[in-house]
């Protein structure tokens, strides 16, 4: 197996909320600090829960996201909460399952390299671009 193919398995293999949480987690203890204002809707303060939970230029990211499962499993007042509850198996079927799992480190991943392009290299794309990536990923 190709070293790419086994990257892209064990990803597969992997916990979303896990992931994501020691990610963000080696962060934080490496002390890399990141803008002070949020890059997305440049209202609030930056934080990781405000980021990927509460900001307004992702919402309605969100709601495209439920309206595509029919099922929400968020709570917007707490990302460490949805993403414990993410773990719910929600459909009968394991492949729906399987994609509604993915489907949150995928969101996650697409608000990130958001954020990074804003910052990095000064783009932002449209809503529809950002949750074209999204579906196609998932």
């Amino acid at each position: 197996m190709a070293r790419k193919d086994m990257a892209d398995n064990r990803f597969l293999h992997v916990d979303t909320p896990t992931w994501v949480g020691t990610y963000m987690g080696s962060v934080a203890k490496e002390g890399l600090q990141g803008p002070l204002i949020c890059n997305l809707c440049k209202e609030q303060v930056e934080t990781m829960e405000h980021m990927t939970n509460a900001c307004r230029y992702n919402e309605n990211l969100w709601k495209n996201h439920n309206q595509l499962f029919g099922v929400s499993d968020r709570n917007p007042n707490n990302m460490k909460t949805t993403m414990d509850n993410w773990r719910k198996k929600p459909y009968q079927n394991p492949i729906l399952n399987r994609a509604w799992r993915l489907s949150l480190g995928f969101f996650l991943w697409a608000i990130w390299k958001e954020r990074n392009n804003m910052i990095f290299k000064d783009e932002r794309r449209i809503e529809e671009e950002r949750w074209k990536q999204i579906t196609q990923n998932i």
